[in-house]
């Protein structure tokens, strides 16, 4: 797991111009950025007065840092620099299925989402060391390609 000073972020994000954020979340925002050996990547940076502690933020670094799949975002570092807490993500170039989606359907695809969750639920209910999304929505799928190849983001991830 890479660590990334904050000079090294702020860098690849021009010094988190508007320009460069692409979402925001509960956690803060989430800017592109383009490390010098020109790696697009995804900059989770959270804000001032967010809820999540050291311990909460080592232990994300730490699970996400285990879990590998092709349908999740790969995390690819850190930065815990300045009083900054910053995760940096693959970055996914096509932004999210809400984005390539007709509005009028997204309450109804939401509502696919928590059933498809609440059946994996109860079908790993028994399994040990199972990983749940617990947040999937249209707007945590984000898409890698014009095929339309979704990878899940990490956040809302859960260990059972």
């Amino acid at each position: 797991m890479k660590y990334f000073t904050f000079q090294e972020v702020a860098n690849a994000t021009k010094n988190f111009d508007r320009l460069m954020q692409i979402g925001q979340g509960g956690y803060g925002k989430v800017y592109k950025g383009v490390l010098p050996d020109g790696v697009e990547v995804a900059i989770k940076r959270a804000q001032e007065g967010s809820l999540q502690g050291a311990k909460e933020f080592y232990t994300e670094i730490e699970l996400l840092s285990r879990v590998h799949h092709r349908s999740l975002v790969s995390l690819l570092g850190y930065c815990d620099d300045a009083g900054e807490q910053m995760l940096v993500y693959e970055f996914m170039p096509n932004g999210t299925l809400r984005e390539h989606l007709n509005c009028e359907y997204s309450n109804q695809l939401n509502g696919m989402f928590n059933t498809l969750l609440l059946t994996m639920m109860l079908y790993t209910a028994l399994c040990d060391d199972v990983t749940i999304h617990f947040v999937v929505i249209h707007i945590n799928v984000l898409l890698f390609n014009e095929d339309v190849t979704e990878i899940f983001n990490t956040f809302g991830l859960g260990l059972k």
